[in-house]
């Protein structure tokens, strides 16, 4: 396992609680979530998204983290973040929620417990 996985969002060990009404499960990506990541960008920028396009690639990337977001087993989120200046800094650049599940606040769910998992780092 790498050193990214070990510090967050590890594979094994995937961030879940309770987050206001919302069960989130918060993991980082593998390349077997393709699919999931395809069905979120549905219909984004009219079928321009580039979220797919980028994504094989930013999972080679050291210090970007990309995250899903799972509700009830179904993965409704992507985030994306990039961790800079020595790793003192988290940037956050790519946000996608489901068609289905926008306007629930999930949005606030996930980046909460995104931003719990970033402070074990």
């Amino acid at each position: 396992m790498d050193e990214k996985s070990q510090k967050v969002g590890s594979q094994n060990k995937a961030a879940t609680r309770l987050s206001g009404k919302h069960k989130i499960r918060v993991r980082l990506a593998r390349e077997e979530d393709y699919k999931d990541l395809l069905r979120i960008s549905e219909g984004i920028y009219g079928g321009l998204d580039s979220l797919p396009l980028r994504f094989h690639d930013w999972l080679k990337i050291p210090n970007k983290l990309v995250y899903l977001a799972e509700l009830e087993g179904k993965v409704v989120g992507v985030s994306v973040a990039s961790i800079v200046s020595s790793g003192k800094t988290c940037m956050s650049s790519t946000f996608r929620i489901h068609n289905d599940y926008r306007g629930q606040g999930l949005s606030s769910s996930i980046e909460a417990e995104i931003a719990i998992d970033l402070r074990r780092i």
